[in-house]
């Protein structure tokens, strides 16, 4: 469809893109179109074209360096790494939503939890991601085999993987735009696991099934516009006894919990307090009206005065 609304043929189709579309067109003589114009008949539209596949040639693994003509061929001249990049989680503290960052090796990934299938278990590649501030709890199973429930140190690496991920996180950022080559931007991570448990059972083959992240952060900066920091992590493991669980079916849980520490400073200055200040001499009026009472109470006494002193020379 064109810019006035009016059909434009041969417009490409998107690949995996859906879309649909109306358009007006304008015939001059109908009668001659509605026979002869392919826009108006259906099959211009699937005849005479086919969609290609995209033909893959196999690659087979590069031959070994070999000479010829004093000449050493089939060598490796240059060589490129690929850098995995990962988007900021803030700058410089975190926004609330987005995903925290660990490290391993210098290596920087999100930090990620164990995630279930749609039948409960869990699974093996798929791992939801820990997003700053979003308190989380997850669940699955994870089967055992028969030969794998009698070898307790195997079954404790494999519980510990599953709660870990591919690869075991030591440090976590404590910015959101983090750094792996600053030390001093990043907090190891404290992890309690089972031998801490396993002292109470010597017997016992004590496997994780909670995993407890437990994350302190707080508000740090100015207070018009405070940044959030991390201070600090653990990893909390509670273990129960191999023995104690009547199925292959090891029920794994992991919460993630977000405490806020942030400590507001005290004001400056204590609360505000009202001073009254009256205008210069506010009173005045008031003093004026009692001195012309008092003025009068006075005349008035001498007055009485007076009465009673000629009334009694008249009586005599």
């Amino acid at each position: 469809m064109g810019v006035s609304g009016l059909c434009v043929d041969g417009n490409p189709a998107g690949f995996l893109e859906s879309k649909s579309t109306s358009c007006t067109r304008v015939f001059t003589n109908l009668s001659r179109s509605c026979v002869s114009d392919p826009a108006l008949n259906a099959a211009s539209y699937y005849r005479d074209f086919a969609v290609l596949k995209v033909r893959i040639s196999p690659i087979g693994p590069p031959g070994a360096p070999y000479m010829k003509d004093n000449l050493c061929n089939n060598a490796v001249s240059e060589t490129r790494m690929l850098s995995h990049t990962l988007p900021r989680s803030g700058n410089p503290g975190y926004m609330t939503g987005a995903p925290l960052l660990i490290a391993n090796d210098s290596a920087v990934q999100h930090m990620s939890i164990l995630q279930s299938e749609g039948d409960g278990s869990c699974s093996q590649f798929l791992r939801h991601t820990v997003r700053f501030g979003s308190n989380v709890r997850t669940g699955c199973k994870l089967r055992l085999t028969q030969m794998e429930e009698s070898n307790c140190s195997y079954i404790q690496l494999k519980l510990y993987k599953a709660f870990q991920g591919m690869n075991q996180a030591e440090d976590l950022a404590i910015i959101g735009s983090a750094h792996s080559t600053q030390e001093e931007e990043w907090v190891t991570i404290l992890i309690q696991n089972c031998s801490v448990q396993t002292k109470n059972c010597s017997s016992c083959c004590m496997i994780p099934v909670t995993l407890d992240i437990q994350i302190l952060w707080t508000k740090m900066g100015l207070l018009s516009n405070p940044q959030a920091h991390i201070l600090g992590v653990r990893y909390f493991y509670q273990c129960q006894p191999l023995k104690s669980l009547s199925t292959s079916l090891v029920p794994l849980t992991t919460v993630v919990t977000f405490t806020d520490m942030t400590e507001w400073p005290e004001p400056p200055r204590g609360m505000p307090k009202l001073h009254w200040k009256l205008p210069f001499d506010f009173f005045f009026p008031f003093k004026m009206v009692l001195n012309i009472e008092k003025n009068y109470r006075d005349d008035l006494t001498a007055y009485f005065v007076l009465i009673l002193i000629l009334s009694s020379i008249l009586c005599f």
